[in-house]
């Protein structure tokens, strides 16, 4: 893991205390385009968000089967 993986992490371990919040959140949208972009908004530091395609590669991570 690269630093700015980590940065990332900890941008959105500030809005989601665990993976537990962080699903229940992705949960409560009913679209996979809203949850693909659900973490979009969240920044990374104080002029970059993680954006768009960012959100999208780190839900298909988790959700999207090969």
């Amino acid at each position: 893991m690269c630093s700015s993986d980590l940065i990332v992490a900890e941008a959105i371990s500030v809005k989601y205390k665990n993976l537990s919040e962080l699903f229940n959140e992705y949960s409560k949208y009913e679209s996979n385009s809203d949850k693909e972009q659900m973490l979009s908004e969240i920044m990374i530091n104080e002029k970059r968000k993680i954006g768009k395609a960012l959100s999208k590669k780190i839900y298909e991570s988790f959700y999207k089967s090969n």
